[in-house]
């Protein structure tokens, strides 16, 4: 048991990781953006994952590494110091939590892709390329297997008529793109001039 564990037992026992999180996030200033996706970590730590170790460690832990994720880095020495727990104690248990996250780390890391690809091509939309027509009438599906036409639903989505399979819609200047829900691209073509766009010059560079 640490110090700060100590300090903060009560009759019903120790604290829960999740639940020393958010004093940890005051004092260093990081975001609620951090602050909900540590006490999601948290919390598995404390009701899913085997992890041996006393709760501040956890929580400073997970504090540090999740800031780490989202470009607000704290210094070990900093987290540390704030959760009173050794700098060699977050540098063991913070590793032990990326594992075990490894899953929702991944996960995560295609979400911030998706809104950062998506923020992207909204700000080609503001400029005024945000009308795709019918764009994707009659061409053939992407699925693998399948002999259908898309329709195109509206300037976000087009539909598959025969597998039912649908897919977003964006575009660049000079590219129309369907990503799957992965924000993966499954097919694209150029922009007509009918669209308000120009002729693609070479290759598209994603």
């Amino acid at each position: 048991m640490t110090d700060r564990d100590a300090s903060l037992a009560t009759d019903g026992g120790l604290p829960l990781a999740h639940e020393q999180v958010d004093e940890i996030i005051d004092d260093l200033n990081l975001s609620d953006d951090v602050r909900e996706t540590a006490t999601e970590f948290a919390k598995r730590a404390d009701y899913e994952h085997p992890i041996n170790r006393a709760p501040s460690t956890i929580a400073a832990s997970v504090v540090y590494y999740v800031a780490l994720l989202k470009n607000e880095e704290r210094s070990q020495k900093a987290v540390g110091y704030t959760a009173d727990v050794s700098e060699v104690a977050i540098r063991e248990c913070y590793q032990e939590i990326a594992d075990l996250e490894s899953d929702r780390v991944a996960e995560m890391q295609r979400e911030a892709h998706r809104e950062a690809r998506w923020e992207k091509f909204m700000d080609l939309s503001e400029d005024g390329w945000d009308d795709p027509g019918q764009c994707w009438d009659h061409e053939d599906c992407p699925r693998d297997g399948c002999d259908g036409e898309l329709q195109q639903q509206d300037r976000f989505n087009a539909m598959c008529l025969t597998c039912e399979n649908a897919w977003g819609h964006v575009r660049d200047q000079t590219t129309h793109y369907l990503q799957n829900e992965d924000g993966e691209i499954v097919v694209e073509k150029p922009v007509a001039a009918a669209d308000g766009g120009t002729e693609p010059d070479g290759g598209v560079d994603r």
